[in-house]
């Protein structure tokens, strides 16, 4: 069923409207429905008949491996364990006494315990409130770890369909303003400049991405595969609705909203509120930050000029 949904969602947002070197514009409403549906319920039905019957063996096999496991760490502990006696001293073959070392003989009881540090300190602090996050169970783990591949695929979509939008819109129209010689901009996108955003992005994802990427994914609250599950598809829908409008929204602020109140649904202790305060604190400070850059560069263009 999810993955039905989750397909059934992601085609009709390609589609609908979908750019007009692909013919997808002439394609009624009823039948981007019917053809998105339809895939959707094929989707389901591999689903039902494929990987279900090999979830529910890999989850089989996990719950026996836990019992042999088990087994095998009973059958290793003793029946019987032996203890010295202390009462009695032994004695060795000559008549005398066997003498015991003190435990701790030696040690001085002025031991210096290191301070931890602040870093420390927060770390150990996380941890129990990341202890207080329920984890899946790895049956539950298992069924939704595929799933939040596929909404994570549909998510790195809805950031394309936005985000790449927002990042190469002036271009395409200074292009286009520049090819056709006026700014009605009446002529189709260009492919090959939208390839180049879509590259472009990939390589600040693959230098830059990996502390984003931590932030988001770890420290802000702990992430299960059914949680990741709703966190994508919640940002994605959202992302994909808004790029149907026209409304050039964040993905970022979108998936840290999801990520923020899916774990604050599971866990209300199990958010780092200051790190998610420091994030807002950000996003009102890029807008006049940005504003302030831009409008100094053109200043000392229009002077140059």
């Amino acid at each position: 069923f999810f993955w039905g949904i989750t397909v059934f969602i992601n085609l009709f947002s390609v589609v609908h409207n979908g750019p007009k070197y692909l013919g997808f514009q002439s394609i009624p409403v009823w039948g981007v429905l019917i053809l998105a549906a339809g895939i959707g319920f094929i989707v389901s039905i591999c689903v039902w008949y494929i990987l279900v019957p090999y979830l529910q063996q890999a989850i089989a096999s996990m719950g026996d491996s836990e019992n042999s496991e088990n087994q095998i760490g009973a059958e290793e502990i003793p029946s019987k364990i032996s203890y010295p006696d202390v009462e009695n001293p032994a004695f060795n073959g000559n008549g005398h006494e066997i003498q015991m070392q003190d435990v701790g003989n030696g040690i001085s009881k002025s031991t210096i315990v290191p301070v931890a540090t602040s870093a420390e300190i927060s770390k150990i602090e996380k941890e129990f409130t990341c202890s207080a996050v329920p984890y899946d169970t790895p049956e539950t783990g298992k069924v939704f770890s595929s799933l939040q591949v596929l909404t994570a695929i549909f998510a790195a979509f809805a950031h394309g369909a936005n985000d790449v939008s927002n990042a190469i819109g002036p271009v395409i129209a200074i292009w286009l303003i520049y090819q056709d010689g006026n700014v009605a901009q009446k002529a189709e996108s260009p492919f090959w400049i939208m390839l180049y955003g879509g590259v472009g992005i990939s390589i600040g994802l693959w230098v830059w991405g990996k502390k984003v990427i931590k932030t988001m994914g770890e420290d802000l609250t702990k992430i299960t595969p059914s949680s990741g599950f709703c966190i994508e598809l919640g940002a994605a829908a959202t992302v994909l609705m808004a790029s149907k409008i026209g409304l050039p929204i964040s993905t970022t602020h979108c998936k840290v909203g999801s990520i923020v109140f899916v774990g604050w649904t599971r866990s209300r202790a199990a958010v780092d509120w200051k790190l998610f305060r420091s994030i807002i604190l950000a996003w009102v400070l890029t807008l006049p930050v940005s504003a302030g850059l831009s409008a100094a560069a053109m200043a000392i263009l229009k002077s140059i000029g």
